[in-house]
Formats: structure tokens, C-alpha cells, sequence
């Protein structure tokens, strides 16, 4: 499946009437925080990404991205004395894919989203995936852009709201910082990337 992540990214890299493709690495960081009555989780991960954003003269948009994070969770049981922490490795990896239209300053979009996650406890090894419908908002100016996203619209418990800015600097470079919450009381889940990359025309 990790496969069919890179299809978007590949397509993308085909189109020849970009009036500005905008392409970037990350730095990405997750934290997460679960507590039930029996038992409560904590996790921790970090990786690297890719995103794309390809303004188009005919004021077509299109946007693609992928990540791959790693790192621990841990499991306590609440009800017992003392507490008992059980770790487990845990990977996740995300791919967003779409398409807008520009009208001025402003472009709205609608796109999807796969996410998947592993988790390995003792040996046994556990894979979930999930897709999901996206919708956000572009507004853009010489020097800066903004991007709002609400992911997983069809599903409330893994809706998350994004803010992203990117600023041009020097030769074209861009630098970028995004962050994400998860909208469920049940988990507190915020999520961090730094990036940076160039403008092509």
C-alpha cells in the first residue's frame, strides 16, 4: 500500500503548465495523549516528509504530500499500584492528494487522504488504515501564503483541523511551518513540521 502513496507525487511531476510549483521538505513531529478509566496511552514520533503545491495558469490547483513518522508508545494501566508502563513501536505514514481552483487571493480545494499506522507489542505486529475526504483554503499574497485544511470531514474521530504558512525569501526559497489538532475530546493529538524548499516556475 506504502506504494500507491508516491502515485500522486509522480503525477504531479508531469505537469508542464505550472505558473508556480512550490515543492518542499519536512521536518515532522506528532504527540498524542489518550487516558481512559483502565488504561491510558502516550506517543511520541518524529520523521520526514514531502509536499508539493502546484499553482497552474489556467488557475487550476493542485497539492500533494506524503509523511513517514516513527517512534514509541506507551501504555499505563490506571488501576494499578504501582503503575505498569508497556512500550510498543509505532509508524505512521500519510498522503494527502488536491485540486482547487484560484480566484484572486483565494483558492478553495477539495481533496482525500490515506493514513495508515503499524504497531509493534511484543512481536505482534498490527496495521490500521484509513481514508478520508479533505476540504481547505489557500489565500496567497507576493510574499506569503496561508493554507487551512479540515481533514477527515466524513469522520469525527479523526478530524483535524491545519494551518500552514509559507514564506518566500532570496532566490525563490520558501520556508514553512504547519501544525494540526485533533477535534476529539476523547484524544489530545497536535502535530508540528517544519519546512523548507524552493519555487519553480
Amino acid at each position: 500500500m506504502k506504494k500507491f502513496l508516491l502515485l500522486p507525487l509522480v503525477l504531479l511531476s508531469f505537469s508542464v503548465i505550472a505558473k508556480e510549483r512550490v515543492i518542499l521538505s519536512a521536518f515532522e513531529y506528532e504527540t498524542a495523549d489518550r487516558d481512559h478509566f483502565i488504561l491510558s496511552q502516550e506517543s511520541s514520533q518524529n520523521g520526514i516528509g514531502v509536499r508539493l503545491f502546484d499553482f497552474r495558469d489556467s488557475n487550476l490547483y493542485v497539492g500533494s504530500g506524503i509523511s513517514y513518522l516513527t517512534g514509541d508508545l506507551d501504555y499505563q494501566l490506571e488501576l494499578q499500584t504501582p503503575r505498569t508502563t508497556v512500550s510498543a513501536e509505532i509508524t505512521n505514514w500519510k498522503s494527502f492528494f488536491e485540486v482547487g481552483w484560484s480566484f484572486g487571493h483565494w483558492t478553495p480545494f477539495i481533496g482525500a487522504s490515506l493514513t495508515g499506522s503499524e504497531l509493534k507489542i511484543h512481536g505482534v505486529r498490527d496495521v490500521d488504515e484509513s481514508r478520508g475526504f479533505n476540504a481547505g483554503l489557500w489565500f496567497e499574497n507576493e510574499t506569503f501564503k496561508l493554507r487551512s485544511a479540515l481533514t477527515d470531514v466524513d469522520n469525527s474521530d479523526n478530524r483535524e483541523i491545519f494551518g500552514n504558512i509559507l514564506f518566500k525569501f532570496g532566490d525563490n526559497y520558501v520556508f514553512g511551518a504547519e501544525g494540526g489538532l485533533l477535534l476529539n475530546d476523547a484524544e489530545d493529538r497536535f502535530s508540528f513540521s517544519f519546512q523548507f524548499g524552493k519555487v519553480f516556475f
